[in-house]
């Protein structure tokens, strides 16, 4: 009983928690977008200090120190002595696929695309969410969740479809992103739409990581969890862009520009944000996971225009307006469903004053 009570408190400060993170992570798509901006007008010798690569070694980096600063009082032998090789296993899994390939193509994504599409296109992790929720947790989710999500991906397909190119220039793009005149840079320069297919197949992953990070969480304490996965994440794919790229491409990341905005960035948006996303996905189910996400849109857009200038055009008004009848239908079943739990706590009989 006191185990479930414990659980009841902890709930409410797990939803605020995963709330404020959505919020935070909602304004770093467009805080991202607007870096690759300033750091393609602030060339080195023709390269942009604030490339994608860079941005994502550093923030990483930064990230994790700052998490192992706010939960080093749990790194204890008898913590790390209660974790198995089968979790070190899960932890190793969730940091390639939800730390280095999921960032990484979202990060090229967003240099190559407007930032509205990004936050249309993200919203494919409502459907996945509640898959992903269910494979791995054993979660049914509920006939309204259901239908939002399908109304969400019918939102994203639309977004995809009818979105217009983006007026920057491809040159422009490949000097945000910084990826080489190689066999990659070849290839997202010249095939339709690279961006959003990044960005499709970066939040497939992240929403594996969510529900999968979630699992592993069960047996690894955040403390332990969150810095590990962000170090090891940010080193990992250090070297693997290194075998890809060569030395060179790393040549401006000691550059002071660079690393005044990667502490804004690394410690605000990524470290802080990472902590309130981590205590908030523990003792949030899924289906409410999915709930609080779906807002992720409204947000995202706000965000773009505020940072970024940028307005909706035709094919993502009609996506997002579809993707909001989701978010409404998903709001109308989650909201009756809770009017039936407090009415079913009703006495059904006059029990005195």
């Amino acid at each position: 009983m006191q185990k479930t009570t414990e659980t009841k408190k902890r709930a409410p400060y797990a939803l605020l928690f995963l709330w404020i993170a959505i919020l935070v992570f909602s304004a770093a798509n467009s805080v991202i977008a607007k870096l690759g901006l300033i750091g393609a007008k602030h060339l080195v010798e023709g390269r942009n200090p604030i490339s994608f690569c860079n941005v994502l070694f550093a923030a990483n980096f930064i990230a994790g120190w700052t998490l192992f600063v706010i939960y080093r009082k749990k790194w204890t032998r008898e913590a790390f002595g209660k974790i198995t090789h089968r979790d070190w296993i899960n932890v190793g899994i969730f940091t390639i696929l939800a730390a280095v390939i999921a960032p990484t193509l979202f990060f090229i994504g967003l240099m190559l695309t407007q930032v509205i599409t990004v936050v249309l296109i993200s919203t494919i992790s409502i459907p996945l969410t509640l898959f992903f929720g269910w494979l791995i947790v054993k979660q049914r989710p509920s006939f309204g969740v259901v239908i939002a999500s399908i109304l969400a991906l019918v939102g994203v397909l639309v977004t995809f479809f009818l979105h217009q190119s983006d007026p920057m220039s491809v040159s422009m793009k490949m000097t945000m992103a910084n990826v080489g005149r190689g066999a990659l840079g070849h290839f997202l320069a010249t095939v339709p739409k690279a961006g959003e297919i990044c960005i499709a197949i970066s939040v497939i992953f992240t929403s594996f990581g969510v529900m999968f990070g979630g699992k592993v969480l069960d047996h690894v304490p955040t403390g332990i969890f969150s810095p590990i996965t962000s170090l090891a994440g940010s080193l990992i794919f250090f070297f693997v862009a290194v075998i890809v790229f060569g030395w060179r491409h790393f040549i401006d990341l000691l550059d002071p520009f660079l690393w005044e905005w990667m502490l804004l960035y690394g410690v605000g948006i990524v470290g802080i944000g990472l902590y309130l996303w981590y205590r908030g996905i523990q003792g949030t189910p899924p289906s409410d996971f999915s709930i609080a996400n779906s807002f992720t849109p409204i947000a995202g857009i706000f965000f773009a225009f505020l940072i970024l200038g940028e307005v909706p055009e035709l094919g993502q008004i009609i996506g997002g307006l579809i993707i909001l009848c989701g978010i409404g239908v998903a709001l109308y079943f989650q909201l009756r469903q809770k009017r039936k739990l407090i009415a079913g706590r009703k006495p059904q009989c006059f029990t005195g004053v």
